[in-house]
């Protein structure tokens, strides 16, 4: 239902997504055109070459010219397209609704349903966010990099894919070991909600029968619920960030050491070393994002799990 529901959406609106997708280009110039020509800069003023400096510092400003102009265009093409994407997902989870519930509408839980479709076009949003933020733009950034760390060293280049690999490897076990979290939180909630909605629905019985203290001590019971769930989601976080942090911070030694190395070894020269560095360094703040985007997926996916059934 949910892959089929963004394949309709980008057939009928074609050229928008193609135009978003192109917007994405930006980001190898980004990540390694800019890191490159200042390995170059910082080179020819060690050599106090001013002529060729002013020439790269003007290619600098034209480069961070143009990425900053696909950078408004894509937000433009993403101010066009959002809404359009809401209105399309929001119309279809009512149609979905109505459809399964046609021939039953005894077992409809209203309070559970209204959350859905209040919370469900938001959910699909974050679902095209992680999509574009954690996969599509990290495939651009990874493949970048290791193409041009291939380019000039092919050990360095598959080195950089092993740390990718072990990256990978704990963003996967991140989401196995915490999903089953989200899942829990999120019925919690779900419960939550439909009894928050079933004591406002009944609140003149309620008042009539004087179950005042009776309706909140239910509601406490069901919150104080929410909250264990809650405090086991964030320890199973908290212990995967910690994670994470060990290894992008041994991955960025591991690249910046060989790198040194191959240096000396007069593998590499000095503009190139320079530009691997500064790479390097944007690397691991992409590495670190990595987590936060992780995190992001794990909760999309538990909800997801939820938001299905």
């Amino acid at each position: 239902m949910i892959t089929q529901l963004f394949i309709n959406f980008f057939k009928q609106h074609k050229v928008l997504t193609f135009c978003y997708l192109l917007t994405m280009l930006y980001i190898p110039l980004n990540s390694i055109g800019m890191p490159h020509l200042y390995g170059k800069l910082i080179t020819i003023l060690n050599k106090g070459s001013i002529n060729k400096a002013i020439y790269i510092l003007v290619i600098l400003v034209i480069l961070w010219g143009v990425i900053q102009f696909v950078k408004i265009s894509s937000s433009y093409i993403h101010s066009k397209i959002f809404p359009l994407f809401l209105a399309y997902v929001r119309e279809n989870i009512v149609k979905i609704i109505v459809d399964r519930y046609k021939t039953d509408y005894e077992d409809l839980q209203l309070g559970d349903t209204i959350t859905k479709i209040i919370k469900g076009p938001y959910l699909f949003e974050e679902i095209f966010d992680i999509g574009e933020s954690f996969i599509f733009r990290n495939i651009i950034i990874v493949s970048s990099s290791f193409l041009y760390l291939f380019f000039y060293n092919k050990k360095l280049g598959g080195i950089y894919l092993l740390c990718i690999v072990c990256i990978l490897l704990t963003c996967s076990l991140y989401i196995v070991k915490c999903q089953g979290n989200v899942v829990k939180t999120e019925e919690v909630y779900a419960d939550v909600h439909e009894e928050i909605e079933d004591t406002l629905s009944n609140l003149i019985s309620v008042y009539t029968s004087q179950k005042t203290d009776d309706e909140n001590k239910r509601i406490r019971k069901y919150n104080k619920s929410l909250w264990s769930e809650e405090q086991q989601l964030e320890n199973c976080n908290n212990k995967y960030r910690l994670l994470f942090s060990v290894v992008c911070i041994l991955i960025f030694i591991v690249l910046n050491f060989y790198s040194l190395y191959l240096y000396k070894q007069k593998k590499i020269k000095l503009p190139n070393l320079i530009s691997i560095i500064i790479i390097n360094y944007s690397l691991l703040n992409t590495l670190m994002d990595v987590y936060y985007y992780a995190r992001q997926l794990t909760d999309i996916n538990g909800r997801l799990k939820v938001f299905q059934n």
